[in-house]
């Protein structure tokens, strides 16, 4: 469930967005918005995260990144979605997902990262990337790339 101070954009389908954007007082604020997967950074999350901040207006000061009070922040990339396409396509995901990182690590413009549950693997590296991250007595970090044969 989306927090009471946020405002849903909706996608010309009617579906919500799966990263809500709001802009105010100089901060634009991006909310993972897919719980139910527990924020999996498939390719349509991280173009969407993408967009959110290459369309930021020029009076952006800050970037700041949560997923709400949710349990989990990200579970990190969509393993099944990666299985079940060719190479060529976890490629594209991957570089997604790399080059979002090397923008918030880039940028002129500060990224901090609120965490009130478990980022994993991809969504681990994604708050690793920002410049400050606040965590929550119940935020977890994990890592567990080893654990599947996805390459390092």
């Amino acid at each position: 469930m989306l927090p009471s101070w946020i405002t849903r954009r909706m996608l010309s389908s009617g579906k919500a967005s799966l990263v809500v954007v709001t802009d105010s007082g100089g901060v634009r604020t991006l909310l993972l918005n897919n719980p139910k997967r527990r924020n999996v950074l498939s390719l349509e999350m991280l173009e969407a995260l993408r967009d959110g901040v290459t369309s930021a207006p020029a009076e952006t000061r800050l970037f700041l990144l949560t997923a709400g009070r949710e349990k989990v922040f990200s579970a990190g990339h969509d393993l099944v979605d990666l299985k079940n396409n060719p190479t060529e396509y976890q490629r594209r995901v991957f570089g997604t997902s790399s080059a979002i990182c090397l923008m918030m690590q880039r940028s002129p413009r500060p990224f901090v990262a609120s965490v009130y549950g478990l980022a994993a693997a991809a969504g681990c590296q994604l708050v690793a990337s920002c410049d400050v991250v606040v965590a929550a007595d119940t935020a977890k970090f994990s890592v567990p790339g080893y654990l599947t044969s996805a390459p390092p």
